[in-house]
């Protein structure tokens, strides 16, 4: 079934949607995914894909869930679980070597919210287990005490939207690689225009990036993206939104948009802020978090499909 962050209904399948993931270990000519009609594939248009590859199959455990399955690299800090929910509460083990810096949550069998945790929040003041404020795919602040912060071993689960009873739930989760992926928060000095000569922030990720995904969480602002493949050069001033969804003509149309108040340079050891547009700079001071994701570097040849 396909999830969309532009919503919060359930899990839906069709055959409008992508169909199946491919690999060459199971017999496919491929590593990759099969896309069909519009939807994913639109005739004459751009179209975009981050992949995350996540092959290794485990069984988690934990307390108050059932039926667990996992896929994980945990090379590339990565993996997925997915469970039957029993209630709000317990954990469930999420495969890696370290505890998760982001994890987005889903309830997808019935209309909720994604709940999301990111360390940078509130996170760093924590200990595993303590509440923290999360966020949802809105535009929204953080909301207090909706997440709990992940363990070495495990996620902890909170209520209906992180464990629903007799519900399928979801976990996306991911860790901070050197050289690979970098999750954390940097501050707006409210002091760049479109010159790059400007004094606006600059994220020291340890890499360059290919992909970088900004919030606000001082002031409602979406969940904004851009990557090397929409943005080949400096400035990479095209933006795609996790949270806002549109069709073309509709008067509130928000698919990519491209200009300078979008503006970021990835640069060699990180990215620039290049502008006070509000989605990535502004007022002096607002806190924004980020994922940051390289171009895969040969340590980590199987990151990504």
């Amino acid at each position: 079934g396909t999830v969309r962050p532009t919503t919060t209904g359930a899990a839906t399948s069709s055959a409008n949607y992508m169909t199946d993931f491919k690999s060459t270990a199971d017999g496919d000519s491929i590593n990759g995914f099969t896309v069909n009609s519009a939807e994913t594939n639109t005739s004459g248009a751009r179209n975009i894909a981050w992949c995350w590859r996540a092959d290794d199959s485990f069984t988690p455990t934990g307390t108050a869930i059932s039926n667990a399955t996992g896929l994980r690299n945990v090379a590339a800090g990565f993996s997925i679980m997915k469970w039957d929910g029993a209630s709000g509460g317990g954990n469930i083990t999420h495969g890696l070597s370290q505890a998760p810096e982001f994890v987005i949550y889903k309830n997808v069998a019935a209309t909720n919210n994604w709940d999301i945790y990111h360390d940078h929040i509130s996170g760093p003041q924590k200990s595993a287990g303590d509440f923290c404020d999360g966020l949802i795919f809105t535009a929204a602040t953080p909301r207090s005490n909706s997440v709990k912060k992940p363990g070495s071993s495990s996620i902890n689960l909170v209520d209906s939207y992180t464990n629903g009873a007799n519900k399928v739930m979801v976990a996306y989760c991911w860790h901070s690689v050197s050289g690979y992926s970098s999750f954390g928060a940097y501050r707006s000095t409210g002091n760049a225009t479109a010159h790059p000569d400007t004094d606006e922030a600059f994220v020291n990720t340890g890499f360059k990036p290919a992909f970088v995904m900004v919030k606000s969480i001082s002031a409602a602002n979406d969940w904004s993206i851009r990557d090397s493949a929409r943005s080949p050069h400096n400035p990479r001033n095209s933006v795609l939104r996790w949270n806002t969804q549109g069709s073309a003509g509709d008067s509130g149309y928000l698919e990519e948009q491209t200009g300078d108040p979008y503006s970021i340079d990835f640069l060699a050891n990180g990215f620039k802020i290049r502008t006070t547009g509000s989605e990535q700079g502004g007022v002096h001071g607002n806190k924004f978090i980020y994922a940051a994701w390289a171009e895969v570097p040969s340590h980590l040849a199987n990151a990504v499909v």
